[in-house]
């Protein structure tokens, strides 16, 4: 995730090893540490639902808890007002329904693709809908990140840094080579 303030590629894609000798291929707008804390809130607000992928909340409050809302108000270009935050939210949204991941593994076979977020509707209520699979994923898998903690946390590095902590609980062993491509560097290995 890119912080607020750095520049974007439009459409890009990023390769992401693993472990097991294949990659998780990312494709699509850099995502920002918004919609990691959207991704997140989405992903909180369905843990616990069963299959329904479906989400359906109001905006307002959705931003509210996040801790977003900061009163400005503005008139979007058909004339409506609504709180900034709120057209924070939908930009957000929007880069998640542009992203979509795929998994190859060692043979770089295709194993699985879907989108981050699948279908988002604006209505009175919003509806966000996932992928099943995605949420299982990262339903079973997860990691010591206490959401509640991270939403205390000041957006930027304080977010980047308590995930990537959780995100690396130093349990598992990899080779040198496989975190030197992790990290993306090209420095040479001894």
């Amino acid at each position: 995730y890119a912080s607020n303030k750095s520049a974007r590629e439009l459409e890009s894609v990023n390769f992401f090893p693993l472990t097991s000798g294949g990659y998780i291929e990312c494709y699509g707008e850099e995502l920002r540490q918004d919609d990691e804390s959207v991704l997140l809130e989405l992903t909180y607000r369905m843990a616990g639902r069963g299959r329904a992928f479906e989400l359906a909340f109001n905006p307002v409050e959705f931003v509210k808890a996040l801790g977003w809302d900061n009163g400005h108000v503005v008139k979007s270009e058909s004339g409506e007002r609504a709180p900034y935050s709120v057209y924070r939210l939908k930009a957000c949204i929007e880069r998640l329904r542009g992203t979509s991941l795929r998994l190859f593994d060692k043979y770089n076979e295709l194993r699985w693709s879907t989108g981050l977020v699948q279908e988002a509707f604006y209505l009175d209520k919003w509806k966000v809908q996932m992928s099943g699979t995605l949420l299982d994923m990262l339903v079973a898998s997860a990691t010591a990140m206490n959401i509640r903690i991270r939403k205390q946390l000041h957006e930027g590095l304080e977010t980047w840094l308590y995930g990537h902590l959780c995100a690396n609980d130093c349990l598992r062993s990899f080779q040198i080579q496989t975190l030197r491509d992790a990290s993306g560097s090209k420095a040479s290995l001894p």
